[in-house]
């Protein structure tokens, strides 16, 4: 069975841009029922095997969702780059946001993010500078779900159900990025696991497969400058 709210699109802003530049993601989605709120939370990555390292940029509380179509601006402050070792900051990571109803999360996506030197800046010395690091998002996102009561009177844990009842996302006509869905399961039930899984694919990631020295220009599968 469906879940009555679902992502139909995400639309990736001020990308690329300067590290210090806030995040910015158009989100569309549906819903079956009248709720009266959904918490979304946008979570940087720092470090792939310590999930205890990773910011909150933002929390957004939605209020008064309607039946049909909802839009909003998911809006993040840029990470503390000053809590992040110089390897982390340079390495491929990744960023993703989450939906909870009832502080219950069921649907999560992730992108995978590069922070590099602007091309021609020549850096000298141990320290960053933050002012010339740009970030660039692969705007190809990797969806997981998670099944939970959406009974509105009922604020229970989630409930069981199989993977097989659950349904793949569906990306609007007019959407400039493509959805990949990942049904839910004990794999991806954190993005630590999300993040060791896709660099494990690299068949359909390539860029993982080799990763530039963080001051060489973008890697040609994430475009030009």
């Amino acid at each position: 069975m469906a879940a009555p709210v679902d992502i139909i699109d995400v639309k990736v802003l001020n990308n690329p841009a300067a590290f210090k530049t806030n995040f910015q993601f158009l989100v569309t989605f549906t819903s079956d029922l009248k709720l009266d709120e959904l918490k979304w939370t946008l979570v940087y990555v720092i470090d792939a095997e310590d999930e205890n390292k990773d910011q909150t940029l933002s929390e957004v509380i939605v209020g008064g969702v309607g039946i049909g179509r909802n839009k909003f601006l998911l809006d993040g402050k840029p990470p503390d780059h000053n809590t992040i070792k110089i390897d982390d900051l340079f390495d491929v990571t990744v960023v993703y946001f989450k939906c909870e109803f009832n502080e219950c999360e069921f649907i999560r996506v992730g992108y995978y993010l590069r922070n590099y030197y602007e091309i021609g800046y020549e850096h000298e010395g141990p320290n960053v500078n933050i002012d010339k690091v740009k970030r660039r998002i692969n705007d190809t996102p990797r969806v997981s779900r998670f099944p939970i009561c959406w009974d509105t009177s009922n604020t229970e844990l989630p409930v069981s159900v199989s993977s097989s009842e659950l349904e793949p996302v569906e990306v609007s006509e007019n959407s400039d990025s493509s959805m990949e869905t990942e049904e839910s399961n004990e794999e991806y039930s954190n993005i630590n696991a999300l993040l060791e899984s896709l660099n494990e694919n690299t068949g359909r990631y390539p860029h993982l497969s080799s990763v530039p020295n963080p001051v060489s220009p973008m890697p040609p599968v994430w475009g030009t400058v």
